[in-house]
């Protein structure tokens, strides 16, 4: 899977600290410019690590093809990633669709509560193929603007939480074994 070049890229060494440089330099720059409190400088990870790709088998596909999983504990934009997870929740939850899922467990907890007898109800799964990898980055980032500039409290601007999300979305070098990588941003 890494070998596809439409999607990951192979750089020649880690990224990690040169990342962590331009997190650094991003948020004390927003912070110079008063558009972050100087609290943000938590938003910089002390000693950041290298994210690494692990994939676990699709048992229910033939030849198992793996789900890539990135972890990114301790990278340099795991606490902004969490940062703009804080203001985008409730907008997503105000979103009109039938319901909103948490997670796995609040599926379950759904799924245990619904009553299927005498009602015409259907259930279906369907699978996206490289769901994240194929967002493309420029109108992802202005779905983000749309709903914040529709927040009631307009603190931090829209503008800075969209340089924010800009970090998340293109400072992604991982590791896999003794190579490095990096996702390719869509168009």
């Amino acid at each position: 899977q890494l070998s596809d070049t439409s999607f990951y890229q192979k750089v020649d060494k880690d990224l990690t600290s040169i990342n962590q440089n331009t997190v650094k330099n991003m948020i004390n720059e927003l912070i110079a410019k008063q558009v972050l409190p100087a609290s943000a400088k938590n938003l910089i990870i002390t000693t950041p690590r290298t994210s690494c790709i692990y994939f676990l088998p699709k048992i229910h596909k033939s030849n198992n093809p793996g789900r890539p999983i990135v972890s990114a504990c301790s990278c340099p934009t795991e606490l902004i990633s969490s940062y703009l997870d804080k203001i985008t929740a409730p907008i997503v939850k105000t979103l009109p669709s039938y319901m909103y899922i948490k997670d796995s467990q609040h599926a379950l907890q759904i799924f245990q509560e619904l009553n299927f007898l005498g009602q015409d109800n259907l259930i279906f799964t369907m699978d996206i193929t490289s769901l994240y990898t194929v967002i493309p980055n420029g109108k992802g980032v202005l779905g983000l603007k749309h709903f914040f500039d529709q927040r009631t409290v307009k603190e931090p601007k829209s503008e800075t939480l969209l340089r924010l999300a800009e970090l998340v979305l293109t400072l992604n070098c991982f590791s896999f074994g003794d190579n490095f990588f990096k996702q390719k941003p869509m168009a």
